[in-house]
């Protein structure tokens, strides 16, 4: 009986936190601009840092009240872990929200909760920043888990932290298996019958942090295709950290990551050691080779590198897309009806 009440308690503080953090900030989207003589962000950060504030006094009482310092610190790395999961949490939780709700309901979910969700999907649509948590919530679970382990052996599962600490890992494991299960769809579609290819890493965690800024709108990564092995190899590289604008003069060129190679018969990708100078590099105009091939024309905008790349047997054609609310894509084509 104890250790159900002790899950059951565990269980409870982890999605009042979740709850307490889901309300305060959809206060932002109730808070009347007048209250705030400051540029229009200034309520987002208001709300988030007196969010912030209230749950570091509660972690402090929490720390203070503890009799030994060995229970002090234990509640350190337990607080320390159960508020860095609740971005995961505040994810995982909207996402069973949305496939629960009756889709007619969904548009009214996301006025209540939108905010909160844009913001862990902010968060986490950085490879580097959703690895950080990743590694900084998993390494504070363990050190949790550990010290209640060596503390009492025997009774350590009859205890709260540990219970909390368990509950804690769930949504970080969870997160990537939801978007796994959510495959995602390009902004541009071919016409039936056009064979269309979408060159990307497929696995964890490049997935989770494409759904992540497809859902922030963020577009920090551009793709440039310098050319073609033969018809089934595609070379390209991913510019990281810069930024492309509908205006060019707005627009950041970023740092370019290594050569890798798509070969579109199984879809892997792996390192090209070649010379990026002997590729075949044959260019088209993309509104005589891409937009025929499209079923939505007007939502088709070429990426930062926009020149189409024709395969060496003239069969694909490689080029970069970027709806304007979603990350820029490389996709590759079928030729056959197009050249």
């Amino acid at each position: 009986m104890k250790k159900l009440t002790s899950a059951l308690s565990a269980l409870g503080v982890l999605l009042a936190l979740g709850l307490l953090l889901i309300g305060l900030l959809c206060l932002v989207m109730w808070v009347p601009g007048w209250l705030f003589d400051r540029p229009r962000g200034f309520p987002v950060w208001a709300v988030i840092t007196a969010a912030l504030a209230l749950i570091a006094g509660g972690v402090a009482w929490l720390v203070s009240s503890r009799p030994t310092p060995a229970a002090k610190g234990e509640a350190v790395v337990t607080a320390a872990a159960a508020l860095v999961v609740q971005p995961f949490l505040v994810a995982v939780g909207i996402l069973a929200l949305l496939r629960i709700v009756d889709p007619t309901g969904v548009p009214k979910l996301m006025e209540i909760v939108g905010v909160p969700y844009l913001l862990a999907a902010l968060l986490f649509s950085d490879l580097g920043r959703y690895l950080a948590v990743s590694a900084a919530a998993m390494g504070l679970i363990a050190v949790g888990l550990t010290m209640s382990a060596l503390k009492e052996r025997q009774a350590a599962t009859q205890r709260l932290p540990v219970y909390l600490l368990s509950f804690a890992l769930l949504p970080v494991i969870a997160l990537p298996l939801a978007f796994s299960s959510m495959p995602y769809r390009p902004g541009v579609q071919a016409k039936a019958g056009v064979e269309m290819e979408f060159v990307a890493r497929a696995r964890w965690p490049f997935q989770t942090v494409r759904k992540c800024q497809a859902t922030a709108g963020v577009s920090s990564d551009q793709y440039e295709p310098p050319g073609w092995v033969d018809d089934e190899s595609l070379v390209y590289r991913v510019w990281r950290g810069g930024r492309h604008g509908r205006d060019a003069w707005r627009s950041q060129p970023g740092s370019p990551g290594p050569a890798l190679a798509y070969r579109l018969r199984d879809g892997t990708i792996t390192r090209f050691r070649g010379d990026l100078g002997s590729l075949h590099r044959e260019t088209c105009e993309p509104a005589a080779c891409v937009e025929p091939t499209l079923a939505d024309v007007p939502s088709y905008h070429p990426g930062r590198f926009a020149e189409p790349i024709v395969s060496l047997g003239g069969g694909w054609i490689a080029f970069t897309a970027w709806p304007f609310d979603e990350p820029e894509n490389l996709l590759v084509i079928s030729a056959n009806s197009t050249l």
